[in-house]
């Protein structure tokens, strides 16, 4: 009788718990920002990658300053930026909680001002939930080894 009292009482205590998400649905979640990330440079959508980017995202690529969300803004709303080609590859997804890593290659085609470029990159991008909602608080890229 005591057994099946604590049975009973156990159960109605860990439906009390918050439930987490299943790491399915984080990285489901992942993906589809992923999406908005790539789509929003293709289109120059500077609103977009507003709402993606936390407000003290740091972007360190090759061949450039280290980049803040202010110094991106400028950058995007300038209008000196364009993308003809923004395609990523080999992606993973990894959920930790309220943290997210995404990992892959990524190959772009730009021009900045006049000055074109093709790049091949390996990234790393991390994501926070701030305040329910993920954002970009990291993003690291490296030149791709040369098959």
């Amino acid at each position: 009788m005591i057994l099946a009292l604590l049975s009973v009482v156990s159960l109605a205590v860990s439906g009390l718990q918050t439930p987490q998400a299943a790491p399915a649905k984080v990285e489901d979640a992942i993906a589809r920002l992923e999406t908005t990330w790539n789509e929003a440079h293709l289109h120059n959508d500077a609103a977009a990658l507003d709402r993606l980017w936390a407000p003290g995202l740091t972007v360190i690529v090759p061949e450039m300053p280290l980049l803040s969300k202010p110094d991106l803004l400028k950058m995007w709303r300038s209008m000196k930026l364009s993308f003809s080609e923004y395609a990523t590859t080999a992606v993973e997804v990894h959920a930790f909680g309220e943290t997210a890593v995404v990992t892959g290659r990524l190959h772009r085609s730009r021009d900045f001002g006049g000055r074109t470029a093709t790049e091949d990159w390996l990234f790393t991008k991390t994501y926070a939930q701030l305040d329910g909602q993920w954002k970009v608080v990291a993003y690291h890229a490296s030149n791709a080894p040369k098959p």
